[in-house]
């Protein structure tokens, strides 16, 4: 009786390390599985860098290439006169500044001294005199700096100079108002941020003896508009 007992309990102890064994091992796996999981809608995980190591010399590289100190050859299309119907070459190789880096915001990079060349071209005339020779002057830049574009002087007296955005933008006092105007006449006038103005929706044609007054967006008698 003693070894039939001795044989189930040693028969008992391999079975439960079987068990526990496979539990490891299911554990083992599900948590490999979970590494593995990818993060679904959430977002992934941030890189250390946008770019790839290899990928860092190149741009590096390009940016040196790109900076605004000393302009490069860059293709540029010919004007065609207007009495050509085409002309050939179409585009020539000159030094300019475009599209070169500046590190502000706002900032192109500007030629600080620019001369014209001479181009020679053949092209066919419009007036059918055929082939004919023309001679196309195109800016060659010979110096570059940082700078805006656009400057104060080419602002409306409907706009201000922003100097950080290298911009011109609308009077905020403009845009108050006529927010105020749209609150109080409903779909009489609307704000236009392209010119800077509060225009009428509507512009009607007025019978005789008045005439449009955009001011109140209507026709007024004309004894009754100021001079």
């Amino acid at each position: 009786m003693k070894v039939p007992l001795i044989l189930m309990l040693c028969i008992g102890i391999f079975l439960l390390f079987l068990a526990q064994e496979g539990d490891c091992q299911n554990h083992i796996l599900r948590m490999h599985s979970y590494r593995q999981r990818p993060h679904g809608n959430g977002p992934a995980p941030k890189p250390k860098n946008c770019v790839p190591r290899e990928e860092r010399g190149k741009y590096r590289a390009m940016a040196t290439l790109t900076q605004c100190n000393t302009p490069k050859k860059t293709l540029v299309t010919l004007d065609t006169p207007h009495d050509f119907k085409w002309i050939h070459p179409t585009a020539v190789h000159v030094n300019r500044c475009d599209g070169h880096q500046c590190s502000d915001v706002g900032e192109h990079c500007v030629p600080t001294i620019s001369t014209q060349e001479v181009f020679y071209v053949e092209g066919e005339m419009k007036n059918g005199a055929g082939k004919q020779c023309a001679n196309i002057t195109a800016r060659v830049d010979m110096g570059c700096e940082c700078g805006c574009v656009t400057q104060p002087s080419d602002c409306g007296r409907n706009w201000e100079y922003n100097e950080m955005m290298c911009q011109c933008q609308c009077l905020t006092d403009l845009e108050e108002k006529c927010r105020k105007k749209m609150s109080e006449r409903p779909g009489v006038v609307m704000w236009d941020g392209t010119t800077c103005t509060c225009p009428c929706n509507n512009e009607v044609e007025c019978s005789t003896g008045t005439s449009w007054v955009p001011e109140y967006c209507s026709c007024r008698s004309v004894s009754h508009v100021d001079p």
